[in-house]
């Protein structure tokens, strides 16, 4: 790494920062930008916040308030994460939230499939 110019390092953590962003904001707002550059989407979406749907918004920042706050309790912050899912999923599971759900997008098997040995 000594070798790469501090330009070319600023500019891919640049680069990266953005991909994690936009990559964030894909499913948070609940709004589906259009443009196929993501810089453009990025800025679509927050041009368009009105458009935004609650729940998913509100449980995006709901996920973020309750990760930081997990995080300044010493004892939570190992299972903060697991603290963040299980707050976020009971709340979401609520009649009244209107956020889409892991059956919404897919179907659940039940129950799991036994393991088999591949076939000779």
């Amino acid at each position: 790494m000594s070798f790469v110019s501090n330009a070319v390092m600023t500019g891919f953590s640049t680069g990266i920062a953005l991909q994690i962003i936009t990559g964030v904001l894909k499913d948070a707002p609940g709004y589906k930008p259009e443009g196929h550059n993501k810089l453009y989407q990025l800025g679509n979406r927050l041009w368009h916040v009105g458009d935004w749907r609650l729940a998913p918004a509100l449980t995006a920042v709901t996920t973020s308030g309750v990760w930081a706050a997990a995080r300044t309790v010493r004892r939570l912050e190992p299972v903060a994460l697991l603290t963040v899912r299980e707050t976020v999923s009971v709340t979401v599971a609520l009649p009244a939230a209107d956020a889409e759900l892991v059956r919404d997008i897919t179907a659940i098997p039940s129950p799991p499939r036994r393991p088999s040995p591949p076939p000779t």
